[in-house]
C-alpha cells in the first residue's frame, strides 16, 4: 500500500477556498456521511460534489461571526497556553485520491503532544445548552460531528492530536 500523498493548497480568497475543496468530502461535512451532521445530510453532500447543487457563496450571520471572533479565540487561545505554538491556518489540505479534504482553522505544537489542530467555534448559548451538554449530567460534551471533524483535519496534516 502506498503512502497518501497530501496536498496543500493555500488561498487568499473565500471563492479560491471553495474552488479548492468543490470536489472533495471536507472535514466540515464528513459527519453527514455517517448522519452525524446538525445541518446536512449525506444526499446533500452527494449533490454538492456531483455538481447537482451549488456551494452557498453567501456568507451568513453565524458565518461572519465565527470569521470575525476567530482571531479573538486564537489570542485566547496563545494566552492559555503559552508553551504552545498557535498559528491561524490558511490552507486546504486535501487527500486527491479520496477526494477528502479539510481547512483546520489552527495548526498547533504543543512541547508534550507535538502537532495538532484546534478547530474553533462560536457556539450561541441556547444552541451550546442543547448540543454541547450531556442531557443526564450538563457536562460538556463534543458533538460527534464536530469530533468527526478534527479528527480529519488531524489526519490530513499529520497531526497527532
Amino acid at each position: 500500500m502506498s503512502a497518501m500523498r497530501i496536498e496543500r493548497i493555500p488561498f487568499t480568497t473565500r471563492e479560491a477556498w471553495l474552488a479548492a475543496r468543490a470536489q472533495d468530502v471536507t472535514a466540515s461535512t464528513v459527519a453527514a456521511l455517517v448522519g452525524a451532521h446538525p445541518y446536512v445530510s449525506a444526499y446533500e453532500v452527494w449533490a454538492l460534489k456531483t455538481g447537482r447543487i451549488g456551494e452557498i457563496a453567501e456568507e451568513t450571520g453565524a458565518m461572519r461571526r465565527g470569521r470575525l471572533l476567530e482571531p479573538v479565540a486564537v489570542e485566547l487561545l496563545r494566552e492559555q497556553r503559552p508553551d504552545w505554538k498557535v498559528e491561524p491556518n490558511r490552507d486546504y489540505f486535501r487527500d486527491p485520491a479520496i477526494r477528502l479534504g479539510a481547512t483546520p482553522d489552527t495548526l498547533v505544537t504543543c512541547p508534550v503532544f507535538g502537532l495538532g489542530t484546534v478547530q474553533i467555534k462560536s457556539v450561541e448559548r441556547s444552541v451550546f445548552a442543547r448540543g454541547w451538554r450531556e442531557a443526564d449530567t450538563g457536562e460538556i460534551e463534543l458533538p460527534v460531528g464536530y469530533a468527526l471533524q478534527v479528527i480529519t483535519e488531524a489526519h490530513l496534516v499529520g497531526a497527532k492530536w
